[in-house]
């Protein structure tokens, strides 16, 4: 259920960087669990987000975590969707923690959205965690 971290040059952009779509481009499945339980079980810490882009029903997202060596990343939501127009659901994208190291790490990863589809006939505002903005994804029409 995770990703393996691809490493970007600090220069590149997401739209530079990432590999383009064919038709359907195979994401890594989003993790639906309470935060806290995959804290309190996993080895991880919380990756931030630099860009975000959406292509079709998944989501691209270009990050930075802290860490002795690369790992695994892997975007978590937690079943809520907040009853509003457009419904808005919170994720957090969460990287392996390996080890208190000083070390800086980008990372990229691809994450399905898929799941978003039964909530709304047409958008989802996504809300990540340490990412500042929210984020309007079409779900309909793929």
């Amino acid at each position: 259920m995770s990703c393996k971290v691809k490493k970007l040059n600090p220069t590149e952009t997401l739209s530079e960087s990432a590999p383009e779509s064919i038709e359907k481009p195979a994401c890594t499945p989003m993790v639906i669990k309470p935060f806290q339980a995959v804290e309190d079980s996993l080895k991880v810490q919380v990756a931030t987000p630099l860009e975000v882009i959406q292509d079709g029903l998944c989501v691209r997202i270009r990050f930075q975590y802290s860490g002795c060596s690369e790992g695994n990343a892997f975007l978590v939501w937690n079943g809520v969707v907040l009853k509003s127009y457009p419904p808005q659901a919170h994720l957090v994208l969460y990287a392996d923690d390996t080890g208190p190291c000083d070390r800086l790490i980008d990372g990229f990863g691809e994450f399905d959205l898929s799941e978003l589809r039964h909530f709304s006939d047409s958008l989802v505002i996504l809300r990540i965690r340490e990412y500042p903005e929210r984020i309007r994804i079409k779900v309909r029409d793929f």
